[in-house]
């Protein structure tokens, strides 16, 4: 039997896979930052030491950086449609604050 296109559960099923899609989103840009001086210490202390576990260390954390970052790009391009196709009416009156950080670009 098919689903009919007006149910009442699809917009909790989109509310849920925009609620998963922000969540992973939301953690792979914080872990990214934090990653990004740990691998320069580490860099660091390789270059001023010559000891290679630090530069061992750094180019593993290197590669978690890195998938790290991919992941929050495969996460953050779905989420921008989300916004635009769930709550275009949102997107439309705020997209001026949120994208430029300016309250004045805001059009009524």
């Amino acid at each position: 039997m098919p689903i009919p296109t007006n149910s009442r559960a699809e917009p909790l099923i989109h509310r849920l896979h925009f609620a998963f899609t922000v969540t992973f989103h939301y953690l792979f840009p914080q872990l990214t930052m934090g990653l990004a001086p740990l691998i320069v210490v580490f860099k660091t202390m390789a270059l001023r030491t010559g000891n290679d576990a630090f530069n061992q260390s750094a180019r593993f954390w290197a590669k978690i950086f890195g998938i790290n970052f991919i992941m929050g790009v495969v996460t953050g391009i779905p989420m921008e449609f989300q916004f635009g196709t769930n709550w275009s009416h949102f997107a439309r009156v705020t997209g001026g604050v949120i994208v430029t950080g300016d309250s004045a670009t805001v059009q009524k």
